[in-house]
């Protein structure tokens, strides 16, 4: 869905394009493929992830930074693309105040963030999450930041009745910190190896295209700087 929104933007010549948050490389690598006459910039807070990135994607630059005091200057790129960060930000506001400040007039910011603001719980407690999101309130977060939202919609309608089921028995739950780490590892693992969830989403996905959901486990953004 994110190299969907960019579609228009690499009809240009020399788009810039940064990721915030590229502990993993699978999104520029499939950026690189389907763009290579972008100029590609990686960023992250830490800077555990970013030397096997630079290894694993050689020509892309790499900076560790803060984005709540991002270096760089006004009006750098053409697109912001930042994949479930933004629940890790404390000040989020200010985060999206720097993202539409280096963006371009008519750039494009595309944002994914983990949905359901009243689901929150020990496993995004455990992932170091502040919160998890309302789609009407993330789009007031991002006009008050100076973006226009020009589409929203959420990832993961199909399985939502599951997941907010799940999520509300682990708030009547207090596990230990030991189980919580086997619990979230258990999960994840599960979830990766699902071929039916991977079929689901991507059938849901192809349908998206057409349609916005009204629930989801992510909420999904593009969003545009004005002119």
């Amino acid at each position: 869905m994110a190299l969907q929104g960019l579609k228009p933007l690499l009809k240009r010549k020399r788009p810039v394009i940064l990721e915030i948050g590229s502990s993993n490389p699978h999104f520029l690598s499939f950026l690189r493929q389907e763009a290579p006459h972008a100029e590609l910039v990686a960023s992250d807070f830490i800077s555990g992830p970013l030397l096997p990135l630079s290894e694993k994607l050689p020509g892309i630059p790499v900076v560790q930074m803060d984005i709540t005091q991002c270096p760089f200057f006004d009006e750098t790129f053409d697109a912001v693309v930042c994949l479930n960060v933004l629940e890790h930000i404390k000040d989020d506001g200010k985060a999206l105040l720097e993202i539409a400040r280096i963006l371009r007039p008519g750039g494009i910011a595309i944002l994914e963030v983990p949905a359901g603001e009243h689901l929150f719980d020990f496993y995004d407690a455990h992932l170091m999450h502040f919160r998890r999101y309302n789609m009407r309130k993330l789009n007031q977060l991002l006009k008050s930041s100076g973006l226009t939202v020009r589409r929203s919609t959420h990832l993961g309608f199909s399985v939502y009745p599951a997941f907010a089921f799940s999520k509300r028995r682990n708030q009547k739950s207090a596990p230990s910190p030991d189980e919580v780490e086997s619990l979230v590892k258990a999960q994840i693992a599960q979830t990766r190896s699902s071929y039916l969830m991977r079929f689901v989403l991507r059938l849901e996905t192809l349908i998206g295209r057409f349609l916005s959901y009204p629930r989801g486990i992510r909420c999904s953004v593009i969003a545009v700087k004005g002119s």
